[in-house]
């Protein structure tokens, strides 16, 4: 079963991103996240892989791969 402390301990490499659950929504909170990009609108956790999590989680972070 996938848990948010889950999605997290994979997140860790990643940089200062953390998921957290809201109303309806699920945020990437942390120093490395762009605020722009910082929601992804599911209700349930397990609407996503684990994988699609971390792929969502480099879309918020503020520098991605194409910008180094």
């Amino acid at each position: 079963m996938t848990t948010i402390n889950h999605i997290n301990k994979d997140l860790k490499i990643l940089g200062d991103i953390k998921l957290v659950k809201g109303n309806g929504c699920f945020y990437f909170v942390g120093n490395d996240v762009n605020l722009s990009a910082e929601m992804v609108c599911v209700y349930r956790l397990n609407e996503l892989t684990p994988e699609r999590w971390f792929e969502e989680a480099k879309v918020a972070l503020k520098v991605t791969e194409s910008e180094s």
